[in-house]
C-alpha cells in the first residue's frame, strides 16, 4: 500500500470514525458507481444499446450516484471527509472526472473539491 512506501503522507486518518467514512466513499464508488463504467458488465446487462446510449447511460449514472452521496462529503475544509488528503478525495476526484469524460454535466460542490485537490500543498496542478 502506498502509505507503507510513504508513511509521511497517510491516506487514511488517523480518527477512527473519519476513516471509516474514507471506507466508506471509496467502497460506494467500487462497488456503486464504478460497475456500470466496464464495458463487459454494460453490453451484458444493456446488450440493445448503442455505444453513444452507453455513454450517455455511464454519465447520467455517475451523476445520480453522486448526487446521493454529496450529503455526505465536503465539510467545511473542501476535502472530501475531514480536513485532509484521503483516499476518498481521490476516488472522487477520479469517478468525477470520468462522469465529465462521458457527458454529465459540471456540478458546483464536485468543481469546488477538483479545484481543492489541483491545489494541493500550494502547488497548482495542471490537467
Amino acid at each position: 500500500m502506498l502509505e507503507e512506501a510513504f508513511p509521511e503522507f497517510p491516506l487514511l486518518p488517523k480518527i477512527v470514525q473519519e476513516r471509516a467514512r474514507v471506507r466508506e466513499v471509496c467502497e460506494y464508488v467500487n462497488s456503486t458507481i464504478h460497475p456500470t463504467q466496464n464495458r463487459t458488465i454494460l453490453k451484458f446487462l444493456r446488450p440493445e444499446l448503442t455505444e453513444v446510449e452507453k455513454e450517455d447511460l455511464r454519465a447520467k449514472w455517475i451523476e445520480v450516484c453522486l448526487q446521493k452521496i454529496r450529503s455526505r462529503l465536503f465539510g467545511d475544509s473542501g476535502f472530501a471527509i475531514g480536513k485532509e488528503f484521503t483516499l476518498a478525495d481521490i476516488f472522487i476526484a477520479v469517478i468525477y472526472q470520468k462522469g465529465l469524460s462521458h457527458g454529465m454535466p459540471k456540478d458546483n460542490y464536485y468543481e469546488d473539491h477538483w479545484v481543492t485537490m489541483r491545489k494541493i500543498d500550494g502547488h497548482e496542478i495542471v490537467n
